[in-house]
């Protein structure tokens, strides 16, 4: 009798740890979920994202209070993933969240976090500023990507940007097709990336990205993109061309199966052939 392949389980987190960015911005590393950021303005503090459970995040409050008594009083999320969002409960019940409109429909949807007081209360479309807690933050959407609702916070004065996960380092780059995501649009993002006068670029699943990561991402889903379309074009089926290019299904824990760049390059090309 075979033995039983049971899907893989979430990994035993690591720590809770604060990275200090630039003098007013932090990271908070580890824990269950995402990355998430912390900027420190005048008179309080701005959040990027939160993690995947309440856990995690008390504890990134609890480092954070080590460098400042101010309160987290607005929260910017990055797109609408869970491990970016039901960590939320954490923070102040009264804070302002902003997110996509696009994002803010997926989290409606999934009903995460299940208290409607940690739902966006704030959206934009193309571009939103503000000025919050003595910064002036760009929300920036550059179209589908990683999902429909990505949202870049560019600091132009830090020369920083929060970018979610837009850019993976060490691991496949993931497209969520089902929320609207796109390949041909994450390379627009990234070509957006590039053009921003940044240089740090803090994802949710990676400390610091540079542009010269970001080029190489861009450069690799490219070609994967070319050949794909090249399979395509000779109608080459969808299995065999993951045989051709040696693509294994990433079996995520709980048993989903995220499918990669090549098999959402393929149904993309497929479609605008269609089309």
């Amino acid at each position: 009798m075979a033995e039983e392949t049971k899907p893989p389980a979430y990994p035993a987190p690591g720590p809770v740890e604060l990275k200090k960015i630039r003098d007013n911005i932090y990271i908070a590393t580890g824990g269950l979920g995402s990355n998430n950021g912390f900027i420190i303005g005048k008179e309080c503090v701005v959040g990027i994202d939160a993690k995947m459970d309440e856990a995690s995040s008390v504890r990134a409050l609890e480092l954070l209070r080590g460098i400042t008594n101010m309160p987290v009083k607005y929260m910017i999320l990055t797109h609408g993933d869970i491990d970016h969002v039901t960590g939320l409960t954490a923070y102040p019940p009264d804070m302002t969240i902003a997110a996509h409109h696009n994002a803010a429909q997926d989290i409606e949807k999934a009903g995460n976090p299940a208290d409607k007081k940690y739902r966006p209360g704030v959206t934009f479309t193309d571009m939103m500023d503000i000025n919050v807690c003595g910064k002036i933050l760009h929300l920036l959407h550059f179209g589908p990507a990683h999902t429909a609702g990505d949202t870049v916070v560019y600091l132009k004065e830090e020369k920083t940007a929060f970018i979610g996960d837009l850019v993976f380092i060490g691991r496949e780059q993931l497209v969520h097709i089902a929320r609207g995501g796109s390949v041909s649009g994450l390379l627009k993002n990234m070509e957006e990336l590039l053009a921003l006068d940044a240089d740090k670029f803090l994802a949710g699943h990676y400390d610091v990205v540079t542009k010269a990561d970001i080029m190489k991402n861009k450069k690799a889903i490219e070609e994967k993109w070319k050949t794909v379309g090249e399979f395509v074009k000779k109608g080459v089926p969808l299995d065999e061309v993951k045989k051709a290019m040696g693509v294994v299904d990433r079996v995520m824990p709980g048993g989903r199966i995220f499918p990669g760049i090549v098999e959402c390059a393929y149904m993309e090309i497929t479609i605008l052939k269609k089309g």
